[in-house]
């Protein structure tokens, strides 16, 4: 049985993001980032995501927000993480949410 997730709309990641945030990786594919990224995410392959995530709860122990296009992806690979015992959340609509309704200026595709 996969584990429920738990996720973190865009609204609630603005406001957290100069406050309390969660580590932001965006798992999409290179020519998708290249349409459209965040300045603050960490962009990770979708199979480094274990060993990223391992590395960095080295430092401190993280919270992760998954960024995908839509929320999909990123759905997966919480309960990837939250299997392996990691703090995960899914951001909801993922960066098609965060322009439609924080920066418009971020492409759509």
């Amino acid at each position: 049985m996969l584990p429920s997730i738990k996720s973190i709309t865009v609204h609630e990641l603005f406001e957290r993001l100069n406050n309390d945030a969660p580590l932001v990786i965006d798992i999409r594919a290179p020519w998708e980032i290249k349409k459209a990224h965040l300045d603050f995410a960490h962009l990770v392959a979708p199979e480094d995501l274990l060993d990223f995530c391992q590395r960095k709860n080295q430092e401190k122990n993280y919270d992760f927000a998954i960024l995908c296009h839509y929320g999909i992806r990123s759905t997966i690979a919480v309960q990837f993480l939250t299997q392996k015992g990691f703090n995960a959340l899914n951001i909801t609509g993922g960066i098609h949410a965060w322009s439609c309704h924080i920066n418009s200026v971020i492409p759509q595709y």
